[in-house]
């Protein structure tokens, strides 16, 4: 396999993958409480009469992560008090209804079981009660909230149930609680990722180059070296990769080397005016975290390096 053919296979979501195996980003599967009071100026209360209610509300996510940068919900069902004790009973959960919540039981049980979802609920269409969409709207990270906002047909019952509660499962992309804990370069590999999500790809480059020098003077122990960047990562594979001059991952892409740097130096200095389009901003980044990849696991060829990421 070589690095077209590498691309080709996991381009869709190399870079995610990349930040994800590495450490420097989590990619979490978690259970949410959906509050559906509804928005009562746009859907006004019908009392005990089946109507269609709008909602928006949020998820408060500052005890799971520093920030959100994807959130995707990917299915919701209800579950009844019935169906927690269920679950408690079938995978040995200890359960105190008056603290825990009916999220951490899913949780728990999920991780146990990736089918407890769907077998111990009910779908989220009953014949008083269905839900009609459900979607993240938006992503506060200063404010450490996840805005949702659906519909759904039922009456006053549904609005505030005593005995079951209607919970999503979603997909996070983002980092932890210990971002701040993290090598400096990863941290600005990050910030130059949401960059690009912010359609800011000049800066995500610029950004991106500032991570390769931090990773490689760290590494080397060499920010007071006043000595050619490009002999300073050459040395840094020639000394820690044993097979470096036939090692397909580095041989492949170190090329590239060159391009980024005179598009980075374009940039600093400003003699003519340059775009940085997503693609571009994009493949510098994936160029990096694959330098990273390469340093920190040492594989010599993509076929490794692909399986490592499956």
């Amino acid at each position: 396999m070589n690095y077209t053919r590498f691309l080709a296979l996991t381009k869709d979501n190399l870079i995610e993958k990349l930040f994800v195996k590495l450490g420097f980003l989590e990619s979490e599967i978690k259970f949410i409480s959906i509050d559906n009071n509804p928005n009562y100026d746009i859907s006004p209360y019908e009392r005990e009469q089946l109507a269609n209610y709008y909602f928006k509300n949020k998820w408060d996510f500052r005890f799971s992560f520093d920030f959100i940068i994807e959130a995707k919900v990917l299915g919701s069902a209800i579950f009844h008090n019935d169906h927690i004790t269920e679950i408690c009973d079938e995978y040995k959960i200890d359960y105190e209804p008056d603290y825990d919540k009916y999220t951490d039981i899913v949780e728990k049980a999920y991780a146990i079981d990736k089918d407890s979802f769907s077998n111990h609920s009910f779908d989220a269409d009953l014949e008083n009660y269905k839900l009609n969409d459900l979607q993240i709207s938006s992503i506060n990270n200063e404010k450490k909230e996840l805005i949702y906002e659906g519909s759904y047909w039922g009456d006053s019952s549904s609005i505030d149930p005593l005995d079951f509660e209607l919970i999503a499962r979603i997909k996070v992309f983002g980092a932890d609680k210990y971002f701040n804990n993290q090598e400096f370069y990863s941290q600005l590999l990050i910030e130059s990722f949401i960059l690009i999500s912010e359609n800011k790809n000049k800066l995500s480059f610029f950004m991106t180059y500032s991570a390769l020098e931090n990773f490689v003077n760290t590494i080397m122990n060499s920010h007071e070296e006043d000595s050619r960047f490009k002999d300073k990562v050459k040395e840094l594979f020639k000394t820690h990769l044993t097979n470096y001059s036939t090692n397909q991952i580095y041989t492949s892409v170190i090329g590239d080397f060159d391009k980024f740097t005179t598009i980075r130096n374009t940039i600093v200095h400003g003699k003519e005016e340059i775009e940085i389009d997503d693609d571009c901003a994009s493949s510098f980044l994936r160029f990096v975290l694959i330098l990273v990849a390469l340093y920190t696991w040492k594989d010599s060829t993509f076929e490794e390096l692909k399986n490592r990421l499956e």
